[in-house]
């Protein structure tokens, strides 16, 4: 959450934010806030 709260006033229209550990083979996807939870 930390990188979408910085990143998604800047880039209009993000919808996901994919990050990735290639020495682990690890990594997760956050999709934003849920609709209902944003308002």
């Amino acid at each position: 959450m930390w990188i979408w709260d910085r990143l998604h006033n800047r880039l209009p229209g993000l919808s996901e934010v994919a990050v990735s550990r290639d020495s682990c083979q690890e990594g997760c996807i956050y999709h934003g806030p849920h609709p209902l939870a944003a308002e």
